[in-house]
């Protein structure tokens, strides 16, 4: 009888635990200022049993250019309104965007749990290293709660906490005091695809030439820096074993046809949508992290991009 009391007790206090931790959080919980962010909202139960049917994010100061995943058997609604201030997005001044992301129409039981998807950008602009809270409203059939709490002096433990996440100092991801690496996109891939390729612009605002000597990224196993060109009627590819020189005050444009990236040995298949992170390596810059967004199969510049990559 004392046993089974004491493991019921026991049970008891794991479920209060589990019940008490189960919140709208953030996949992941920490990223770089300047970069591409791919937010995924864990929504882990119901409102006291009752299936959710509405989720509500609002986007923090300096989050922009929001784009939500479509999420099968559900609506979405993009909210817009004016920012607090302007900031720079691929070399244009963004005032105003997303405020709000609802999903509606669909329902998640309690019994489940499931993801809400959305990518973002941290504005470079947005102070670092901080804090930015993501207030989530989940409406249910029966009953509403608001992951909205934020911490303030002195303040215990939130119960009701909104999904935080870590805004770390990256120098703008990108970029650094004399290398910027605007436009970053590559194409998505077949599904046992084993190469992609990178593009970007490489802008050098050092008074002397700098050079990329090397890059790696997440998903491939090498990274090589090459060149096509046209040669007697017949396009011939060379890896530039010596890196690519970028002149002082100048830009070198990775394209289609001309410089690129080349993955070598994918990991994965390179997905439209998603991106991946890499980083490239500059004779005197040193390493610089860059965000790559995923275009569609047959791409031909970034999204936004205000150069022509044909």
């Amino acid at each position: 009888m004392l046993l089974r009391f004491g493991l019921a007790l026991l049970c008891g206090l794991l479920v209060g635990a589990v019940s008490a931790s189960a919140h709208v959080v953030l996949e992941k919980s920490e990223a770089s200022s300047g970069t591409f962010y791919k937010a995924v909202l864990k929504v882990t139960h119901g409102c006291e049993g009752s299936p959710t049917v509405k989720v509500e994010v609002a986007l923090p100061e300096g989050v922009i250019a929001a784009k939500p995943m479509p999420k099968a058997g559900w609506q979405i609604e993009l909210g817009k309104g004016d920012f607090a201030r302007t900031y720079k997005f691929h070399g244009r001044d963004v005032g105003q965007g997303v405020k709000t992301i609802t999903w509606t129409g669909g329902t998640l039981p309690d019994e489940y749990y499931d993801e809400f998807v959305f990518s973002a950008y941290l504005a470079g602009e947005a102070p670092a290293p901080a804090v930015l809270y993501f207030p989530v409203t989940q409406t249910c059939e029966k009953g509403e709660m608001r992951w909205a709490q934020v911490p303030t002096g002195g303040q215990g433990k939130l119960d009701w906490p909104a999904p935080t996440l870590k805004l770390l100092k990256n120098s703008d991801s990108g970029q650094n005091a004399t290398i910027a690496v605007e436009d970053a996109w590559s194409r998505a891939t077949a599904a046992k695809a084993t190469v992609g390729v990178g593009f970007a612009t490489i802008r050098n605002r050092a008074d002397q030439e700098d050079r990329l000597l090397a890059a790696t990224t997440e998903i491939a196993g090498e990274t090589e820096i090459h060149q096509m060109t046209m040669e007697e009627g017949v396009m011939k590819m060379r890896k530039m074993a010596d890196g690519l020189a970028v002149p002082a005050q100048g830009e070198v444009i990775l394209k289609s046809g001309g410089y690129h990236l080349m993955l070598i040995n994918l990991k994965r298949p390179l997905v439209e949508g998603e991106q991946f992170s890499a980083t490239l390596t500059f004779e005197k810059a040193g390493p610089v992290d860059v965000a790559f967004k995923v275009m569609g199969f047959g791409a031909s510049k970034a999204e936004g991009s205000h150069h022509d990559h044909h």
